[in-house]
């Protein structure tokens, strides 16, 4: 019974040795966390202002730590970064693309990139690693990743989104000189063809109308009547210079002429009595 108890507590000891060694051992093979960036550029973007990337990152393999963040806002021009917290070392594969936004008058980058991640042993017993990029249909390997969107040319919000000052005002200057030297051609033409039409009314009424024929002062029987008082008064009377004088030499010729025509008529009574 004795030697049963001690070796049992020979094997105690030695089980506890062991599971010292291999406490040791897992405490050896531990490894600083090593913090992976993986940088993203992002390139200008012609006639826009402010344009913003979406870049997303995925993990491939299946031991691939999960990024701090899977999806970048980037400004153009500028730089972001993925991290990505690494404590073994391995070869880890992620795929980074864009995005795809809603503006109409974008063509956003079409690129996706495989990303390798290759982690060591470091000389000082900690992890170093390298990245190595390429786009997907490519064999080439890329220094960078890169996204560049492009903008409609017609689309000039960026570049000619502010008129220019003095090119508004010429424009303004040219239009109001346009409009009174049109301004003035128009009253000339209009005075022009007044006048032209005008002129050319007074010349078809003064050609229109017939010429009086010329007085005939001479009586039918040739001898002229300009000496004859009566025939020349009668003529006055009838040719007058205004209205008011015809009508008061016609009056005054009817009571000449009942008083003569009364004067025959009792003259002619007269001699019938006879």
């Amino acid at each position: 019974m004795a030697l049963i108890r001690k070796m049992f507590s020979a094997g105690a000891v030695c089980l506890l040795c062991v599971l010292n060694l291999l406490s040791c051992g897992i405490r050896a093979l531990a490894y600083d966390t090593v913090a992976v960036e993986i940088p993203i550029c992002c390139n200008d973007v012609s006639h826009e202002t402010h344009h913003t990337y979406h870049i997303r990152i995925e993990a491939v393999s299946d031991t691939a730590p999960a990024p701090e963040q899977d999806t970048l806002v980037i400004t153009e021009n500028d730089i972001g970064y993925f991290k990505v917290n690494i404590n073994e070392p391995d070869t880890y594969s992620y795929i980074v693309y864009e995005v795809e936004g809603e503006n109409p008058d974008i063509s956003y980058d079409s690129r996706i990139y495989h990303v390798k991640l290759f982690v060591e042993n470091g000389a000082d017993g900690g992890l170093v690693y390298s990245i190595v990029t390429s786009v997907e249909g490519s064999d080439s390997k890329d220094d960078e990743i890169e996204f560049e969107d492009e903008a409609d040319p017609t689309d000039n919000s960026k570049t000619d989104s502010v008129p220019d000052a003095d090119s508004s005002s010429d424009t303004d200057s040219e239009s109001s000189s346009d409009t009174d030297t049109s301004s003035d051609t128009d009253t000339s033409s209009d005075t022009d063809s007044s006048s032209g039409s005008d002129s050319s009314r007074g010349s078809d009424s003064s050609s229109s109308q017939p010429a009086a024929p010329p007085h005939d002062s001479s009586s039918p029987d040739g001898h002229d009547d300009t000496d004859n008082p009566i025939t020349g008064f009668i003529d006055s009377v009838l040719n007058g210079g205004n209205a008011k004088a015809r009508a008061a030499g016609v009056m005054l010729l009817a009571l000449v002429f009942v008083t003569v025509s009364s004067l025959l008529l009792k003259r002619d009574s007269k001699e019938a009595e006879k």
